[in-house]
């Protein structure tokens, strides 16, 4: 049973009980790269689906962390250089 099988066979109840808290808690940890292991896909697809978007996601994080430091930054040194 490939993939795609598995895909076409899923219909998202059989064993699966949908709870958005999990699924939002799962993202943030695959997200900021902590993967607690908890929680993980059993099958093939899902492992592809999470390593593919998974990586982007990181990717994506990652890109929102440095702007943010920029921004910390420039703020910092503006009130460095207007109090001292």
């Amino acid at each position: 049973m490939g993939p795609m099988n598995a895909f076409l066979e899923a219909n998202g109840f059989e064993g699966c009980v949908p709870d958005a808290n999990a699924a939002a808690w799962f993202w943030f940890t695959v997200m900021t790269a902590m993967g607690y292991g908890n929680a993980s896909p059993s099958t093939t697809a899902g492992r592809f689906l999470v390593y593919t978007f998974g990586s982007l996601c990181i990717l994506l994080f990652g890109i929102v962390l440095a702007n943010a430091a920029t921004i910390v930054t420039i703020i910092f040194d503006d009130a460095v250089t207007r109090y001292s």
